[in-house]
């Protein structure tokens, strides 16, 4: 399986952020934030993670 993603960093980046680098999002580079884990379980019985995130840059794409 080949990678959709790389980690790349900028001279003076104190954190690695991701580039995606396949598909509709190609080129389009990114940072994570906060990752969090619900207390309860969903209706569905899952526990799904939310994170927030920081576009760096959208490689021509629009923010939507």
């Amino acid at each position: 399986m080949t990678e959709k993603y790389r980690f790349v960093s900028r001279e003076g980046d104190k954190w690695a952020s991701i580039l995606i680098d396949s598909g509709k999002y190609n080129g389009i580079i990114y940072q994570y934030g906060k990752v969090s884990v619900p207390e309860e379980e969903n209706e569905d019985g899952n526990m799904p993670l939310a994170f927030k995130y920081n576009v760096l840059d959208y490689n021509g794409h629009t923010e939507e």
